[in-house]
């Protein structure tokens, strides 16, 4: 068994300078590391590794900088150390779907999906893989594929490097075509989620400052109790954002919305969903986000918010009603 702990040398004065920035691990720790581990294979020689997922200390710690993708993370870097073909991530589900199968009986699974839709389906809701794992291996071109390790002769779903072209190679020792059953490749959306646990923070101006200062008050506001924002909606007078809920504490929420109250009217409308409906294909497509709202004419939308590259479209709907919604848009434009 190959140790990682034992693997990553500890950094000389000039790395260790360079292993973070603004407190977080910077991209040349993750390249050193890589380098590290496939030094350290080559000494295998003819013998088979097996890797630890532990990658040892690191500045400002694991679980904090990482998290528990952390297994993951160490074969991301294995595969860029190695420039491997292909990154493969076994699982307990069959890829990556048009949208999660448990709450959409009808969802289809994807053979291929770019690293954009990718990131924003994760940001979204979905959780099929470490953000930064998938980062590692694809910034380099390297394809990740989700594999069911329940199931080894499927294809699963691969997340095809910017600039990949054609169908994703098989699954070694997998005839193409074979396994793949019911895949989908996408023409117009190319997947819908949803992210339960969503509140909405709206505050309306006292008019006692200038617009930009309302908004600087605001954000400088969020960056003090470190409170992330997942969707904004903006008016002179007006701003909402959508907070993940199961990742605020309520005393850090009583306490932002108290500091807010100086600069307007404050109102938290706690119990939210966010259904985000994402694919590259929508791009520049005249009607793609109307055809979204037309399959929700009778659900109340709290908050729309596009995406400026045009790759994602969200709406905030009230928990109850966050299923429906999905299915609804899921049947009309993507099954």
């Amino acid at each position: 068994m190959v140790s990682l702990q034992s693997i990553v040398p500890e950094p000389s004065e000039e790395d260790a300078s360079d292993d973070t920035v603004e407190g977080r691990l910077s991209q040349s720790f993750y390249d050193r590391v890589a380098k590290r581990i496939a030094e350290r294979l080559a000494e295998c020689g003819t013998r088979v590794p097996v890797i630890a997922g532990f990658v040892g200390p690191c500045p400002g710690g694991l679980l904090a900088q990482v998290g528990r993708g952390y297994s993951d993370l160490t074969a991301a870097l294995t595969a860029v150390g190695l420039g491997a073909a292909e990154l493969q991530a076994w699982k307990l589900v069959d890829g990556i779907f048009t949208a999660d199968p448990r709450q959409v009986p009808t969802a289809r699974l994807l053979a291929t999906i770019s690293p954009e839709e990718a990131a924003e389906l994760t940001f979204y809701g979905a959780r099929f893989l470490n953000p930064l794992t998938a980062e590692q291996a694809l910034r380099v071109g390297i394809p990740v594929r989700i594999v069911n390790v329940t199931k080894p002769r499927q294809a699963g779903t691969v997340i095809t490097p910017a600039g990949r072209r054609g169908a994703p190679s098989p699954v070694p020792g997998q005839a193409a075509g074979e396994g793949e059953g019911n895949v989908v490749e996408p023409r117009g959306p190319t997947a819908v989620t949803i992210k339960h646990n969503v509140l909405v923070l709206s505050i309306k101006s006292n008019r006692k400052s200038v617009s930009h200062l309302f908004y600087s008050s605001i954000f400088g506001a969020l960056d003090r109790h470190s409170v992330i924002v997942d969707l904004v909606s903006t008016s002179e007078v007006h701003l909402s954002l959508a907070i993940n809920g199961s990742k605020l504490r309520q005393s850090v929420l009583n306490r932002l919305a108290d500091e807010l109250k100086a600069v307007g009217e404050v109102t938290i409308q706690p119990g939210m969903a966010c259904i985000t409906l994402v694919g590259k294909a929508m791009t520049g497509q005249p009607g793609s986000f109307a055809r979204m709202f037309s399959c929700l004419t009778n659900i109340n939308l709290h908050m729309i918010s596009v995406d400026s590259s045009q790759i994602n479209v969200s709406c905030i709907v009230d928990g109850d009603e966050a299923l429906a919604a999905l299915r609804l848009v899921h049947d009309k434009l993507l099954k």
